[in-house]
């Protein structure tokens, strides 16, 4: 095993990743011959499954002081050298007020945050689109050429604009009885005698 871990790292500093096979190995660590046939003799992968194992049980153990950490990823043979952190040393008692410091100025974002989302969703309807989800309905019959629509305070007519007669003029609508007249043609109702002077 030691043989093995040796032959990977010397080839892995010398720069010869590229000879870091599984049937180079199998020649050069367990005196396999050259036509070996790794499909058919797999000592080199249950190898370094073992060697991962080792290695895994040295760091826990006896090595986890060890400033550097030796793997061997899986999926190849190139090994991988890391730097252990050092061990957490306790903080000093003035760093811990330090670190509670920020608890209070979080605490009081938390509640904020949790304090306008209550305010918008209490206040939603003071900025809500108040035709949302209305139902239209057409209140005459004429060509489309309406504009300048207003619905009366009592919600009993609706006046509007149109040309329908060949000029512009404003016309009312009761919805109810689904009676349209222009207001020229009240006036003229309305009015039992003509102006005189005009």
């Amino acid at each position: 095993m030691s043989r093995f871990l040796r032959f990977l790292i010397e080839g892995h500093l010398e720069g010869s990743d590229n000879h870091l096979k599984e049937s180079v190995i199998a020649v050069e660590v367990f005196g396999r011959k050259p036509d070996h046939d790794p499909s058919q003799d797999s000592i080199v992968r249950t190898e370094a499954g073992r060697l991962r194992a080792r290695l895994a049980e040295y760091y826990v153990g006896e090595g986890k002081d060890d400033g550097i950490v030796i793997e061997l990823p899986k999926g190849g043979y190139i090994p991988a050298f890391r730097s252990r952190a050092p061990a957490a040393q306790p903080a000093p008692p003035g760093r811990k007020m330090r670190r509670r410091a920020w608890l209070l100025p979080a605490a009081v974002a938390v509640a904020l945050a949790i304090a306008a989302i209550g305010w918008v969703q209490k206040t939603e309807r003071f900025w809500r689109n108040p035709i949302e989800g209305a139902r239209f309905q057409t209140v005459t019959d004429f060509d489309g050429t309406e504009q300048e629509a207003a619905v009366s305070r009592d919600g009993k007519f609706v006046a509007f604009l149109s040309g329908r007669d060949g000029h512009t003029d404003v016309w009312s609508h009761n919805p109810v009885r689904d009676i349209s007249t222009t207001l020229l043609a009240e006036a003229l109702r309305n009015s039992s005698t003509p102006r005189s002077g005009l």
